[in-house]
């Protein structure tokens, strides 16, 4: 099981589904496990988070443990309801089903938690410069309230609660390439 975390527009799904595609694994997306709690509140409730608090409120990871990873490491299918991302107002979409691989990508930000690392073996920094990923959100035309909540999160989680140096194998997208294919 390998973790491929880092910040947002890294390159951390185009890296996973190569290794996939050469592997034969399977991709389980950290984003599925997105909680409810964020779509519910205002841009001032947001706003007037802490930095730590919005890092535990993006991702389920007891709920990434032990519906997905859990299963997948004793070599089972793991089937959950992951977030619904088109109604994104905190709701579960219809049930999906990961098969087990012998290898597993978990792929997103906050994929290498702490909280997962005994059932994770391998943790992946991907790093990308600052312009290349204000390039990349740019594309994504991302809500500006929304960036910026997101982007305290990961500053926070990047810097207190996994630094890039405690993760076993740190690359940058210059690593991989040439950055206008990612």
């Amino acid at each position: 099981v390998i973790a491929i975390d880092g910040p947002s527009c890294s390159g951390k799904s185009i890296l996973a589904a190569a290794i996939v595609l050469r592997s034969g694994g399977s991709i389980l997306e950290a984003d599925d496990f997105h909680r409810d709690t964020l779509p519910k509140l205002t841009v001032a409730q947001r706003e007037a988070m802490s930095d730590a608090t919005v890092v535990n409120a993006v991702i389920d990871w007891a709920r990434l443990r032990d519906q997905a990873l859990l299963p997948l490491r004793a070599g089972e299918p793991a089937a959950f309801q992951p977030y619904d991302w088109d109604a994104d107002d905190g709701r579960l979409a219809p049930p999906k089903t990961i098969p087990a691989a012998d290898v597993i990508i978990v792929d997103g930000v906050y994929a290498a938690r702490p909280e997962l690392a005994d059932l994770l073996d391998l943790a992946v920094y991907l790093g990308v410069d600052p312009q290349t990923r204000a390039n990349r959100y740019a594309a994504r035309n991302e809500d500006p309230d929304w960036q910026h909540l997101w982007e305290r999160g990961e500053i926070h989680y990047f810097s207190a609660v996994r630094p890039p140096a405690s993760f076993d194998i740190q690359l940058d997208d210059q690593d991989l390439g040439d950055e206008s294919r990612a």
